[in-house]
C-alpha cells in the first residue's frame, strides 16, 4: 500500500496540468506562497493543488477570482456549477 502514497493522483486534481497553471501563474506575475497567504493556507498545501494530489477549495476559487481559465484547474463537479454559474 505505501508504494502508491506519492504515486497516484486522486479526485477531480488527477487530469490537472500543473505546467499550464504555472505558465498562467508566471503570466501574471503571481507567486504560489502569495497565494496561499491571501487564503490563508500553508504554501506546502497549494502547490499540492496545483499539482493534482489534492483539491483545496480556498486555492481554487482564489484562482478563479484571478481569471485562472476554469478548464485547466480540472474542477471539483460542484466547482465547475459554480464557475459556470458566475459566467
Amino acid at each position: 500500500m505505501l508504494k502508491y502514497a506519492y504515486g497516484w493522483k486522486k479526485g477531480a486534481g488527477r487530469t490537472r496540468p500543473y505546467y499550464r497553471i504555472k505558465e498562467w501563474l508566471e503570466e501574471k506575475n503571481i507567486r504560489v506562497p502569495q497565494l496561499a497567504l491571501d487564503v490563508g493556507i500553508h504554501q506546502n498545501n497549494a502547490y499540492q493543488t496545483l499539482r493534482g494530489l489534492s483539491n483545496n477549495r480556498k486555492i481554487l476559487r482564489r484562482l478563479l477570482e484571478l481569471g485562472c481559465p476554469p478548464d485547466i484547474l480540472s474542477l471539483p463537479e460542484d466547482m465547475k456549477a459554480e464557475a459556470d454559474a458566475k459566467n
